[in-house]
């Protein structure tokens, strides 16, 4: 609905801000909509003009984004919708090389832990 994909468009736009609390506010909005099969399709679906179908967005942010916070937010956010099975490769082939890198350094503590 109209209502619905002016809220998700108004969360990627946030999420492509330069505020990193701008950012992780978006993510943890992100997260908790994808919660329900309903949020989740909210989520990934297409908004004309903005994103298209899918987690591509999240992913860029997420391998872009230096701040740990903002890292541990999209993390958050990808593990909920990786939760749901139509998502979880999807999420995996786009953020997995970004999940391993985190593993193998040392911000991995800090990323979990904030």
């Amino acid at each position: 609905d109209d209502v619905g994909d002016s809220v998700v468009a108004a969360l990627y736009e946030r999420l492509r801000s330069d505020s990193r609390f701008g950012i992780e506010q978006a993510a943890r909005t992100l997260a908790a909509m994808a919660a329900t099969e309903l949020g989740v399709a909210a989520v990934t679906r297409e908004v004309e003009g903005v994103k298209s179908e899918g987690i591509g967005p999240l992913v860029e942010v997420l391998k872009a984004c230096p701040a740990v916070s903002v890292q541990a937010e999209l993390c958050s956010t990808l593990r909920v919708v990786a939760s749901w099975r139509q998502w979880s490769l999807v999420v995996c082939e786009l953020a997995g090389d970004k999940f391993i890198e985190m593993l193998q350094s040392d911000r991995l503590e800090s990323v979990l832990s904030a």
